[in-house]
């Protein structure tokens, strides 16, 4: 009846192990199905020299079982470690000594009547018709094992209960399903195995047929394999945009790979910690996840030299009815808004000279006059032009013509505030508001133009070009009630008469200001 126990057990868990594998191709699934593989190799060679007919064969099943022994702690801690979000710990190097000893225990288990480090004595009786182990010596190699295993062994159990301590309902359940089936085997394995019980007790191997129930059940009721399922995989783990769980009290309970990159934090050293804790450092993000649910939000994160942007929304996540926790999600929309920001460059600016265009110059300037006019404060308009400047065109061609915009376009820049508007009214014209400014210091802002584009020749690409410019100024006065059409035809005819005076000079336009209309004297 045990034996029959045993192999029955072996058999359903290395069908459970099968089936596992065939679930899913993250590590933690793998690791989980190769785990219960291990198991069910344990559970059949107790059974395979419990049924044997000779000591010799029993022997043969004893030795085959340390290929399941071996692989058990390891793989255990791979799996706890995967299912903890601890996972990028197992670097190919780690992985590697991890296995040194659990291969080395295979190879001197085969050959152990060469050098003894196993076992010096092995002794099978006979009770009530099946093979047991009865006694045994351990070599000095065994001892080594058995203390490296279980030292595996403890270290995956903390693991397991800090993450317990830390983790939501859902995630709590698995693991304490998983402590269940596993403590008890791995207690009495411990006795066992340092002679501290019976030998011919069957509570070892019974303890793994506990297990092998225990995790049947906890694959039916908790979706053990379901840690990180199929669905997570392909829609949480490889989505672009971060995500971030955390549960009713602000702790974090999950996140994917685009999270962990963007915080530049691992998810095991993220898991259970608070809100506060993961996202200090970024106080933006922080105080999004506090937002009301779908009411998105757009923040700004620095990655060295580089700045990206993201929508962020925050859910609350309820289950039958009752809030659980909240999920914040963080799309990446940079390139929306670099595409946003191109957008209105190209509909307000300039393509040549990167000033303002005509359109853009009328819709800001004319809020000025308005914000002028209520407050009753002093606005400034300069109206210039390039002096001759067809002839550049017609004597170095476009190319250099377009150069000299470009030129007198940087010059004017220079001699206006942030808060001046300057745009390129039309072909060689351009126009600057200068925003609380009267007309002394507008016409000094207008000479010191004209000096700037008269002092010094523009390079045109080999030759050079002595440029000028012609400005008219207009001011308004709190007594005129003003448009900015006022201000332009005023500039315009003070421009007018700078060029009838000999071109390169400043004029300024005399106001009449009559039933609140201002016009050229």
């Amino acid at each position: 009846m045990f034996a029959l126990l045993m192999l029955i057990a072996g058999t359903a868990t290395s069908s459970l192990a099968i089936y596992t594998w065939i679930q899913g191709r993250k590590p933690s699934v793998r690791t989980f199905a190769l785990l219960l593989a291990a198991i069910s190799l344990w559970l059949i060679c107790i059974s395979g020299w419990s049924l044997s007919s000779t000591v010799d064969l029993a022997m043969r099943w004893f030795w085959l079982q340390f290929l399941g022994v071996a692989m058990v702690p390891v793989l255990l801690l791979s799996y706890v470690l995967h299912f903890t979000g601890r996972g990028s710990a197992l670097t190919p190097s780690r992985r590697l000594a991890l296995w040194v000893i659990p291969l080395l225990t295979q190879a001197f288990a085969w050959t152990n009547g060469l050098h003894h480090l196993m076992f010096r004595e092995i002794h099978f009786s006979s009770r009530d018709g099946i093979l047991v182990l009865s006694s045994w010596v351990a070599g000095p190699w065994f001892l080594l094992y058995s203390t490296y295993s279980f030292g595996i062994i403890a270290v995956a159990l903390l693991l397991m209960a800090r993450a317990v301590i830390g983790s939501p309902n859902i995630f709590r359940r698995q693991l304490l399903a998983l402590l269940i089936a596993i403590i008890p085997a791995i207690i009495l394995t411990l006795l066992n195995t340092f002679q501290l019980l019976s030998a011919n007790l069957w509570l070892t191997p019974m303890a793994f047929v506990l297990t092998g129930a225990v995790i049947v059940w906890a694959i039916v009721r908790h979706q053990m394999i379901a840690v990180v399922p199929v669905a997570r995989d392909l829609l949480i783990e490889q989505m672009d945009d971060a995500m971030l769980v955390i549960d009713e009290r602000e702790r974090v309970v999950d996140l994917n790979m685009a999270m962990e990159s963007l915080l530049g934090r691992g998810r095991g050293d993220l898991l259970s910690q608070s809100l506060y804790s993961a996202l200090f450092h970024v106080p933006d993000l922080l105080d999004s996840a506090r937002l009301p649910d779908a009411t998105p939000a757009e923040i700004e994160l620095s990655s060295g030299s580089r700045v990206r942007h993201y929508e962020v929304t925050a859910r609350t996540l309820r289950h039958n009815s009752a809030p659980v926790g909240r999920l914040l999600v963080l799309r990446d929309i940079t390139r929306t808004k670099l595409a946003q920001a191109e957008l209105f460059t190209l509909a307000t600016t300039d393509s040549l000279t990167g000033l303002y265009n005509r359109r853009q110059f009328f819709q800001l300037a004319s809020q000025q006059v308005e914000i002028a006019t209520r407050s009753r404060r002093p606005l400034s308009l300069l109206l210039f032009d390039i002096d001759h400047f067809k002839q550049v065109n017609d004597c170095y061609g476009h190319e250099a013509g377009d150069r000299v915009l470009v030129e007198v376009a940087s010059r004017a820049q220079r001699v206006v505030r942030s808060q001046d508007i300057i745009c390129r009214y039309g072909g060689e014209e351009f126009v600057i508001l200068l925003v609380d400014t009267g007309g002394a210091d507008g016409g000094q802002v207008a000479e010191r133009l004209r000096d700037l584009v008269a002092g010094t020749p523009i390079d045109i690409g080999g030759d050079h070009v002595a440029a000028t410019i012609s400005v008219g100024v207009a001011t308004s006065v709190p007594d005129a009630l003003m448009t900015l059409d006022d201000l332009l035809r005023l500039a315009d005819g003070a421009m007018y008469r700078a060029k009838q005076a000999g071109r390169n000079r400043v004029a300024y336009a005399e106001r009449v200001v009559g039933g609140g209309q201002a016009a050229e004297a």
